[in-house]
């Protein structure tokens, strides 16, 4: 997550721009392996449990090496060894961008001693960069404030995030919220609704082209022009991060929520005026996460 963000924090300063970004996104994939894969490496754990953590993650809102550690798969000791082979992740973007070029060494080396500075980040508290400093940067990037509706929507956002690194990829970048969808030649849209102490009306957008690519990524294999499991597909993330949202929300301020069976069709949604849009730029196409606070 905090990849994302210094990728944005690289664009703000126009260090670098969106092609260059996701050319390193998609350099630094190739050479860094996800924290299960790592452990795999590493002889602590076996394929099936790696598998059997990313199954509960679908139902519960905690990191990898938490799961590991309680189930007992890991030490704390080995977890936090993993733990610290990623934790320096935006570094690696840094040094993808200066492999190939775009940016010098001096450059990338001052630019990540500002990111690190403003945003208070250091090897002390880098293992818990997940939690209070991570929904921090994400108030202030999104404009936030403190009202309830608008912490809901800040960790909607946060959970976001967190879901689509964990499910989908890491291979994205952040962009600030816009007040209206771009027009689609081949729209879809995915949509739910929360329902209880509050209402918020969810959806997933984009085109054609790119809402397939996010179905079969998020799926683990290539729908192409399958329609039936493209339309699932999206609906099913959709459906596990509205879950896990109504079960921390409820968990954190003790409200009442259910989730309306989700669809999905070639309509654009209607939006109301209290309604958040969120762009997320993949190296596939970009993808638009809509809810009302």
């Amino acid at each position: 997550m905090l990849t994302q963000f210094f990728g944005n924090y690289l664009l703000q300063k126009n260090i670098i721009n969106s092609s260059q970004l996701m050319q390193a996104l998609q350099h630094r994939n190739a050479t860094r392996n996800k924290l299960g894969a790592l452990a795999v490496n590493a002889g602590y754990m076996t394929e099936s449990e790696v598998e059997e953590i990313h199954n509960m993650q679908t139902r519960y809102d905690k990191r990898f090496a938490e799961i590991a550690v309680h189930m007992g798969y890991l030490t704390t000791q080995q977890s936090e060894e993993l733990l610290n082979l990623q934790k320096s992740g935006y570094v690696m973007l840094g040094i993808s961008l200066t492999a190939l070029g775009i940016v010098s060494d001096e450059v990338m080396h001052d630019a990540i001693v500002s990111y690190e500075s403003e945003y208070g980040l250091s090897s002390a508290n880098m293992l818990d960069a997940n939690d209070k400093i991570v929904t921090d940067m994400v108030r202030k990037f999104y404009g936030f404030d403190n009202s309830k509706p608008q912490l809901y929507g800040c960790e909607y956002v946060t959970l976001l995030i967190k879901n689509i690194i964990r499910f989908v990829g890491n291979d994205c970048s952040l962009s600030a919220p816009i007040q209206s969808l771009p027009e689609f030649k081949v729209p879809y849209s995915s949509q739910q609704t929360i329902l209880g102490d509050f209402t918020s009306n969810t959806f997933i957008c984009a085109d054609n082209e790119t809402f397939i690519a996010f179905a079969s990524r998020y799926a683990g294999e290539a729908f192409e022009e399958d329609e039936e499991f493209i339309r699932e597909s999206v609906a099913d993330f959709l459906n596990l991060h509205n879950g896990l949202f109504t079960v921390n929300i409820s968990n954190s301020f003790s409200v009442d929520l259910e989730l309306s069976p989700p669809y999905t069709d070639p309509i654009m949604p209607k939006m109301s005026p209290n309604s958040r849009i969120i762009p997320i730029e993949f190296t596939f196409g970009t993808v638009y996460f809509i809810f009302s606070l």
